[in-house]
């Protein structure tokens, strides 16, 4: 579970095109899948609070995959928010390289808990030599 896009830049990337089920002529779309966004984090942080046990790598990833996400939204928010405000949109583009920051140290904490996993399945431990 974990997003094999490209390191996130503004602008990168060609444009999706449309997406399909979205009407991209209601005003209401982008509201209303930011505020499912929010929720849904909401709630994934309470299931994570109220339930500890859940497997590690699955959730470091999802949260890799997340921030990758956040990343390209905010990536796409840039320019929108540059119409309105160029500190405010200089202030995205810090988030936006945040967000890739953290995207790679998820990644790296994604790759390490893998390893010990791995490594705590081998049943046998290592045999040590001590020369006298």
């Amino acid at each position: 579970m974990t997003d094999s896009a490209p390191p996130l830049s503004p602008g990168s990337g060609p444009d999706p095109g449309p997406v399909p089920g979205v009407d991209t002529d209601d005003a209401e779309v982008v509201p209303a899948a930011l505020t499912s966004l929010v929720a849904s984090a909401r709630s994934t942080y309470q299931a994570m609070v109220a339930d500890s046990a859940y497997p590690v790598v699955m959730a470091v990833g999802a949260v890799e995959d997340t921030v990758a996400v956040l990343g390209r939204i905010s990536a796409r928010l840039q320019g929108y928010v540059g119409d309105f405000s160029r500190p405010g949109e200089a202030a995205v583009v810090r988030a936006s390289d945040l967000l890739g920051q953290a995207r790679t140290a998820l990644g790296d904490a994604r790759h390490l808990v893998t390893l010990d996993e791995l490594a705590e399945r081998d049943p046998t431990p290592p045999i040590l030599s001590r020369a006298d």
